[in-house]
């Protein structure tokens, strides 16, 4: 693949790894202040996601070294179902905190526009003729 046509691709990935590793790394060393914000009260809870978060951010990682398509659109697609999972937190009156819906809406926005943008990126690349 030409630079060109895959930099809207990379640069995506590369958002949404910072993204995930940050996310995980906040959620797993502050679980506790965490779980107090958002009002969810389980820091077990919140330090399982950031383990998870953080597994998911090498998985993008891998995608960005090899940038295979497939598996940049398998990571659109979790982000997208992450987006549809925040909306019950987001649209249930008293499940979180107002700071914690604050939270939580910002997060599934950036996740939603990361997940456009990497489609975008793979659609480019496939108008583009790239084989895979």
């Amino acid at each position: 693949m030409t630079q060109a046509k895959d930099r809207l691709l990379k640069t995506a990935l590369a958002a949404n790894l910072v993204l995930a590793t940050t996310s995980g790394l906040i959620a797993v060393f502050a679980a506790p202040a965490v779980a107090s914000v958002t009002g969810i009260g389980l820091p077990w809870l919140i330090a399982a996601l950031g383990v998870g978060l953080l597994t998911f951010a090498l998985g993008i990682g891998w995608t960005l070294l090899r940038l295979r398509l497939d598996l940049a659109l398998l990571i659109s697609v979790l982000d997208i179902v992450w987006v549809l999972g925040t909306m019950p937190l987001i649209l249930i009156p008293g499940l979180l905190t107002p700071e914690g819906t604050v939270l939580v809406l910002i997060l599934a926005v950036a996740v939603d526009l990361l997940a456009a943008a990497q489609l975008a990126g793979i659609r480019a690349i496939l108008s583009a003729g790239a084989p895979e």
